[in-house]
């Protein structure tokens, strides 16, 4: 008698496959979720920045409607959206509308020329906030062709 076993029939490979596959599968559903999780995630972020930028936009209209009593002016959607603005907006788009507001402050303090500055800057900032999106007003329109918006706000 040899005490040598009888091989099994079939190949290593054939025998580990079934265990493959398996591992294969839990990896491709691993991906799967985290994939979908993020989009969701992601979606919901920019969703949120949208928001923002609606806000802020209503706050800027109701500004530029109450620029002749300066005790009805409001800030605080500023205050509260500008860290999700900040990662929604370019550039251009933020200096245009981080120069309405800081006007907006020259002016409520009485500094002279702000509102000027105010009157002249608005339709860039509503151009910056996306308002023709959100309103079909001719001045919106109109200010979203204007090469102004296209360039760099002046320092105060």
């Amino acid at each position: 008698m040899s005490s040598v076993q009888p091989r099994e029939r079939g190949s290593r490979f054939s025998q580990l496959a079934p265990a493959l596959i398996g591992l294969l599968g839990v990896l491709v559903g691993a991906g799967a979720t985290s994939g979908v999780t993020y989009l969701v995630a992601h979606n919901r972020g920019k969703a949120s920045e949208g928001g923002a930028a609606r806000i802020v936009l209503t706050e800027v209209q109701w500004n530029d409607n109450h620029l002749n009593r300066k005790h009805q002016l409001k800030d605080g959607a500023w205050h509260a959206e500008r860290e999700r603005l900040a990662r929604s907006l370019s550039n251009l788009e933020w200096a245009w509308v981080s120069k309405y507001y800081f006007d907006l402050k020259e002016f409520r303090t009485g500094t002279p020329d702000a509102r000027q500055r105010l009157d002249r800057d608005n339709p860039c900032t509503l151009v910056a906030l996306n308002a023709g999106h959100y309103s079909r007003s001719k001045h919106v329109n109109a200010a979203d062709k204007n090469p102004t918006c296209k360039k760099r706000p002046d320092a105060p």
